[in-house]
């Protein structure tokens, strides 16, 4: 997992599960729909090539019984409110054809609220890694059914922001109508841009500053001597 801050002032949060190391890195396969809440439903395996680049992923086999999500660590995403009105960007592949229309996110908000957000326009996923980015604002979301469809009652600002104050990211991996074979890769957070000046335009506004203090001075200077 890495976090940045570029030079419009984005902060992004990414995971590519590059590291052999940390392997899956925290994040879990569960059931979207189970009474026991969000614990490890089916195993998570770790891919150390075939990824973005030919890099890491992991992946897992989702059974035909049950919805299987990726589930992100507490660590990667919690408290999203500084990403609201980013986007959060993934990639996905199915080794099975794609025959549902399942919401592509799920977000379990402490707040007792659970949204998900509906493919709409966006492609199913492929047998090779489809590129996904969702904006992180209420349109397009809606209060989650518990089902493989997209629920119908949408989503306000309010409680958008409510869910992702102290949140549970999970993201499809249930595509098909039998079993899966689901791979995940380049996940991030990346805040809104808030334009920062550079070190440059720092630099002239200090300099214009002086300089209109300079001729308040020599003013106030003059009016003295008359």
């Amino acid at each position: 997992m890495a976090i940045s801050v570029n030079t419009a002032y984005a902060i992004t949060v990414s995971e590519n599960f590059d590291n052999t190391a940390n392997g899956v890195n925290g994040w879990i396969a569960a059931d979207a729909n189970s009474s026991l809440g969000l614990s490890p439903f089916n195993s998570l395996v770790y891919n150390a090539t075939g990824g973005i680049g030919n890099s890491g992923y992991i992946s897992t086999i989702d059974p035909s019984a049950g919805t299987t999500v990726f589930v992100a660590p507490k660590s990667f995403a919690s408290n999203m409110t500084s990403y609201l009105g980013g986007t959060l960007s993934f990639s996905l592949f199915d080794a099975q054809r794609a025959d549902i229309n399942s919401p592509v996110v799920i977000i379990y908000g402490a707040n007792g609220k659970t949204i998900s957000f509906a493919l709409g326009d966006l492609p199913k996923p492929g047998t090779t890694f489809t590129p996904y980015s969702i904006a992180l604002n209420a349109r397009g979301w809606t209060f989650y059914n518990g089902t493989d469809v997209n629920g119908t009652v949408p989503v306000n600002a309010a409680d958008f922001a409510g869910v992702l104050a102290d949140a549970t990211l999970t993201i499809q991996a249930d595509w098909h109508t039998g079993d899966d074979n689901t791979g995940l890769d380049t996940v991030s957070l990346t805040s809104a841009v808030s334009a920062v000046p550079e070190a440059s335009t720092w630099t002239m506004m200090i300099l214009g500053f002086f300089g209109t203090g300079f001729m308040a001075y020599r003013r106030k200077s003059a009016l003295r001597w008359l």
